[in-house]
């Protein structure tokens, strides 16, 4: 999980970047009073956004076992690990869409969206560890943390 979390931080960067970015475009056309604009460029870089989680993600995941392995982790980790990693991976575009949003709301004036937003996720996730990670049928394990924090 440590690797993998390492990774994602990168990935999660770029979602942060456009983030922010959508938080000052829209938010100087929210203040200009130019709504139409502001849900263009929300568009636009939820767009983006989406296109990028793909890409890297898609990369990440083609690549999981062997990032793994230039990471340092040992065999022994990379076959418990790489479908930890590839589901996390995959999954990216989950965060970066919550970043994207989050930052839209927040610009547009509705910061209690994005704490909905959060509450929904989180509380999600806290449900879903526990019965993903102790087993429901075949998932179980780091499977199943991976499922859980992907699916909140």
């Amino acid at each position: 999980m440590g690797l993998t979390e390492s990774i994602l931080m990168i990935i999660y960067a770029v979602g942060m970047g456009i983030s922010i970015a959508a938080t000052a475009m829209v938010s100087r056309r929210v203040g200009e009073k130019n709504f139409e604009e502001a849900g263009s460029i929300t568009l636009q870089l939820i767009v983006t956004g989406v296109v990028l989680a793909l890409l890297m993600g898609g990369v990440a995941t083609y690549f999981g076992a062997d990032t793994l392995a230039l990471m340092g982790a040992t065999p022994a980790i990379i076959a418990t690990g790489t479908t930890y990693a590839q589901i996390t991976f995959a999954g990216n575009i989950a965060i970066i869409m919550l970043f994207l949003i989050n930052g839209a709301f927040r610009s547009a004036g509705q910061p209690h969206l994005a704490m909905c937003a959060l509450w929904l996720s989180n509380g999600a996730n806290n449900i879903l560890d526990p019965l993903l990670i102790f087993g429901i049928g075949s998932i179980e394990g780091l499977e199943g943390a991976a499922w859980a924090t992907t699916t909140g």
